[in-house]
């Protein structure tokens, strides 16, 4: 079976899985409240001093990502989060305004606002041109200590002039937090990203040149991956968008949704999410490249030390992996203790599993 006619049996199966899972799942909520909300803290420079700012974060119930829903083979054949999107979309002023309200308590305190939308909060399919601005200009008014805003997209919509205008005229620092996954051309069409390392090139040379910052998500394992060859690519892949010159690096450990190609394989114990110990050894390598550059490295697993989400070998030494994790990332500091939780099962992994070839060894072991 050639390459091309693999890759067709992917986006195949993960055609049917999305029309499967959308039929299967229905949204929980309703349109006039976001998807979800909360408050977490992120690491910025200043100077060269690492502060941790308050940071809300908001996650809008549009229609869903263009590419998922419409895209050829049913989009990345990771994502599960659009099945929690509304499906004829919803109020997002209300819901902007529902969040506002529920932590104006908070006002003076927040600095950053992430807006996601599981999709592009620059396509115009997901958010008007209008409700664009005005979300923006509600969030400046009622956060009056609002530094910077962090706005999910694809990269091709970067390349939007009309939007990079209309952006310009906000008062406030802007990311576009964009998900590259990989620098591997052939990673990112085995995936179904839908773009090319040229697109995202292109949209980090025009955020610049329009006085814009990128946040770049890189994943940590994509599937046909043995670990080894995942922790490689990622470091690769951090280092490269890291010299191409993104201004943070988010490294992603992937978790398995459901009604995904991931999910397929992992049920047929063909995929395994990351060690929890792999992750510390990316992220460790991206901030030792990463720290004289003055790019910061962040890494915030969903699910850890689930059989679904990054985890090691017990449930114990997951929560010390995760307490260092945390540790590395709020101080950017790469030198911190790791434990040695389930490090030579996980290096004999690596060695075993690599050596072998063979990704249904994975199932072997925790």
């Amino acid at each position: 079976m050639g390459a091309r006619t693999v890759l067709e049996e992917v986006y195949r199966i993960n055609s049917e899985l999305r029309v499967e899972g959308e039929r299967k799942v229905r949204p929980k909520g309703t349109t006039n409240k976001p998807v979800g909300f909360w408050v977490e803290y992120e690491p910025v420079y200043e100077d060269t001093n690492v502060r941790l700012l308050k940071s809300l974060v908001i996650i809008l119930g549009t229609r869903g990502c263009r590419w998922a829903w419409q895209g050829r083979g049913g989009g990345c054949i990771y994502c599960g989060y659009v099945y929690k999107n509304p499906r004829g979309g919803g109020n997002l002023i209300k819901q902007i305004k529902y969040v506002i309200s529920r932590k104006s308590k908070q006002a003076n305190e927040i600095e950053l606002v992430k807006i996601f939308t599981s999709g592009s909060f620059l396509d115009d399919f997901e958010v008007g041109r209008e409700e664009r601005i005005q979300i923006l200009g509600l969030l400046k008014e009622a956060f009056p200590n609002l530094k910077i805003f962090q706005l999910e997209s694809r990269p091709e919509h970067v390349l939007n002039r009309g939007i990079l205008e209309d952006l310009s005229k906000i008062d406030t620092e802007i990311f576009f937090n964009v998900g590259l996954e990989t620098t591997d051309n052939f990673l990112l069409e085995l995936i179904n990203k839908g773009f090319k390392l040229d697109i995202y090139k292109k949209a980090l040379k025009m955020a610049h040149e329009n006085g814009f910052k990128v946040k770049t998500y890189v994943m940590l394992k994509q599937p046909f991956q043995t670990e080894r060859e995942a922790i490689e690519d990622a470091i690769k892949s951090s280092k490269e968008a890291i010299d191409l010159g993104t201004d943070v690096i988010s490294i992603n450990p992937m978790v398995v949704y459901s009604y995904t190609f991931v999910e397929f394989l992992w049920r047929r114990g063909l995929y395994r999410p990351p060690w929890l110990n792999s992750v510390l050894h990316v992220v460790r390598e991206a901030l030792r490249y990463a720290r004289d550059k003055g790019v910061v490295v962040i890494s915030d697993p969903v699910a850890p030390g689930s059989s679904r989400g990054a985890h090691s070998c017990n449930k114990a030494c997951d929560k010390k992996l995760s307490k260092a994790l945390k540790d590395m990332v709020e101080n950017q500091n790469p030198d911190v203790e790791i434990p040695s939780c389930c490090e030579e099962l996980w290096k004999r992994f690596l060695e075993e599993e690599d050596f072998k070839k063979d990704l249904s060894y994975s199932s072997l072991l925790p």
